[in-house]
């Protein structure tokens, strides 16, 4: 059976973690930081993996784009 990504749901996913891990990380709460903080990286990597066209010439941008998202989502909810 063939799976389908949605990246922006993704995305939302990804988002989510990352404000619970900073939140858990504000609470000293290391393992569930470290769980939710890992689980955002490897649905990042996904994305990476599966969503960007590799053979084509943009791919270097699409990369650097999901990279600066994921830097600036992280950010937000740092200083928040």
């Amino acid at each position: 059976m063939k799976k389908t990504i949605k990246v922006n749901e993704l995305k939302k996913e990804i988002e989510n973690l990352v404000n619970f891990a900073i939140q858990y990380m504000k609470d000293d709460e290391k393992k569930l930081y470290e769980h939710c903080y890992n689980k955002a990286i490897c649905y990042v990597n996904l994305i990476e993996d599966m969503c960007i066209d590799y053979t084509k010439p943009s791919y270097h941008e699409q990369y650097k784009e999901i990279e600066k998202w994921f830097s600036d989502i992280t950010n937000e909810a740092i200083y928040k």
